[in-house]
């Protein structure tokens, strides 16, 4: 990580993504909990919980 690059996380109820989905007509087609980069923990070692609860949430959706 960049020095004073500051990534905020927030944190909301899985629910609240998936309802707002179904209220839009939106199919939930793939949820994806990526990993820290190789290398990115020796850098930030503050983030070392990251590898064990994932920080960040990718939700694919498809109209229907």
């Amino acid at each position: 990580m960049e020095p004073g690059v500051i990534l905020p996380f927030v944190h909301r109820p899985l629910s609240r993504y998936v309802n707002t989905m179904v209220e839009n007509g939106l199919v939930l087609d793939r949820m994806l909990e990526p990993a820290p980069p190789a290398g990115f923990l020796s850098k930030a070692p503050e983030y070392a919980d990251a590898s064990e609860f994932p920080r960040l949430l990718v939700l694919q959706a498809i109209r229907i």
